[in-house]
């Protein structure tokens, strides 16, 4: 392939990646219109019991239900991201949101598209061609949300960074191995403080429930949150009214004290 065919390549890639987020520049109205809307939602988890599992703690759920769609908050969150009015980070090199760095939407699109170049052997001639593979991070590849979020002394749950990102699998195996992030949407105020997180990821047929959540060993808060409930074997009820809005970039998780299962 010569250098023009994979510069229309990079270009068309670039231009699938933008174009659910291309906002109209020219028309101040059309703009206003098609700003991401606010997203709300009342959740109900059934927890387990608090577990270790390697070097964070995890709390797994036994069921879920919304008021609303996962999927209408990943395209206001896909859109919040491209709009250029939300700060927006992208992971350093430990993985971690490069909060010394963040991105406009020119920086995030070409932090996602990913253009890989193969050569395959003609079987026949011997001869090599070479072969271009789309691997860039679409909003049809996301398939986990990861909201970090600290707890009050109450227990109030205080979100301020939501992940996009992808869930990883062995390759030999098929098992579960985590998930990668790809981009990180702040929140109120951009603070930076996370230690822990609620996992939201897709099953095979591509719906959003929530999975679980974890917190590093030594943060005792959620622990302490779910031990409020007796004994082993039990589950604990958590209600959780979440909010993401546009204006203002902010999140918030307004829960209400659980009750025994």
């Amino acid at each position: 392939m010569n250098h023009a065919a994979k510069g229309i390549a990079v270009s068309a890639i670039a231009i699938s990646l933008f174009s659910c987020s291309h906002q109209n520049t020219n028309d101040v109205a059309s703009d206003e219109v098609h700003r991401p809307a606010d997203w709300s939602s009342d959740i109900s988890m059934k927890v387990s019991q608090e577990v270790s599992d390697g070097d964070v703690s995890v709390a797994r759920l036994i069921s879920s239900s919304s008021s609303a769609s996962y999927e209408s908050l990943l395209e206001q969150l896909w859109e919040m991201a491209f709009s250029g009015d939300q700060n927006v980070y992208v992971p350093n090199i430990i993985g971690e949101p490069d909060y010394e760095h963040p991105v406009d939407p020119k920086g995030l699109l070409e932090h996602l598209k990913q253009i890989d170049t193969i050569y395959v052997e003609d079987m026949i001639t011997g001869e090599l061609s070479d072969t271009t593979i789309d691997m860039s991070f679409t909003q049809e590849s996301v398939s986990s949300m990861v909201v970090y979020f600290d707890l009050s002394e109450s227990g109030e749950m205080m979100p301020n960074l939501l992940a996009l990102g992808k869930q990883v699998f062995d390759e030999q195996t098929g098992a579960y191995r985590g998930n990668k992030n790809e981009l990180y949407l702040a929140f109120n105020g951009d603070q930076k403080e996370n230690s822990y997180r609620l996992m939201i990821e897709s099953d095979s047929t591509g719906i959003f429930r929530p999975t679980r959540f974890e917190t590093w060993l030594g943060q005792d808060k959620l622990v302490q949150l779910l031990s409020m409930f007796p004994s082993e074997g039990k589950s604990v009820n958590i209600h959780v009214k979440m909010e993401c809005t546009f204006s203002g970039q902010h999140l918030s998780m307004a829960s209400i004290k659980p009750t025994e299962a």
